[in-house]
């Protein structure tokens, strides 16, 4: 019984440090300067990579992405893949890419989730980490 009793609590230990940094879900992105709400970012983890998109924008126009490159110039933003390529790499996500849609412009980014699994830290830069703009995302309670 004392086994068991240690297996569970491992387990449900184990279950909750997952989910506590799962990056999987709804994020509502914040403009850092006006603080007000700018979009909802699904993202899904398939073939062990991260990738998200928009899938809910405050502004209703749903514009373009004119400033794109490749095969998403011009291509709506609401439905757009905006992060991919990221790999667990200890406690934070790594190695991936995030498109700014409003210059398209692509970066190198990290992904750490923060305070109990309720913040995504996300950095974008180019070149080095050090050189680089963060954003911190709240997690959609819709999920």
């Amino acid at each position: 019984m004392h086994r068991l009793l240690v297996v569970l609590f491992l387990l449900t230990n184990h279950a909750v440090a997952d989910e506590t940094d799962n990056p999987a879900g709804r994020w509502t992105t914040i403009n850092e300067e006006t603080h007000a709400v700018e979009s909802v970012v699904l993202i899904e983890l398939k073939n062990n990579e991260l990738r998200g998109k928009i899938v809910a924008l405050v502004d209703q126009s749903n514009p373009l992405c004119t400033e794109c490159e490749e095969g998403q110039k011009g291509q709506p933003i609401l439905g757009m893949e905006i992060l991919n390529g990221f790999k667990k790499n200890g406690s934070n996500w790594q190695g991936g890419q995030i498109l700014d849609p409003s210059n398209g412009k692509k970066y190198n980014a990290t992904i750490d989730v923060i305070d109990n699994g309720n913040k995504l830290k996300v950095r974008g830069y180019i070149g080095f980490s050090l050189f680089g703009r963060t954003q911190v995302w709240v997690r959609d309670k819709a999920r």
